[in-house]
């Protein structure tokens, strides 16, 4: 995962963690995750189509100026079905 989704992860826990023990957390903390969430919107408007994957999981890289995409696990390296429906992959074989 990228750096921004694993630190929304933490705070998103962190705060469950304060609620469950009736404990008031920071606001500052809904500050951080507010400026993440909207970092993470940006990536996503600068990347291949606006690629939802690469804002959850960073960017998977580029072959001949191409988005080289996801695979479905960690023991199927096909791409993901997103990724191959997608003209700026590698792999796309629709009409462009």
């Amino acid at each position: 995962m990228n750096i921004l989704t694993d630190r929304m992860n933490d705070i998103a826990r962190a705060t469950k963690e304060y609620n469950h023990a009736g404990k008031k957390y920071p606001k500052e903390w809904i500050d951080e995750w507010n400026e993440l969430r909207k970092e993470r919107e940006a990536l996503a408007s600068k990347t291949a189509g606006g690629c939802s994957l690469i804002t959850i999981y960073g960017e998977p890289g580029e072959e001949n100026g191409k988005c080289v995409g996801f695979r479905k696990s960690d023991k199927n390296d096909e791409p993901t079905d997103k990724c191959m429906e997608c003209s700026k992959n590698v792999f796309y074989e629709g009409e462009e």
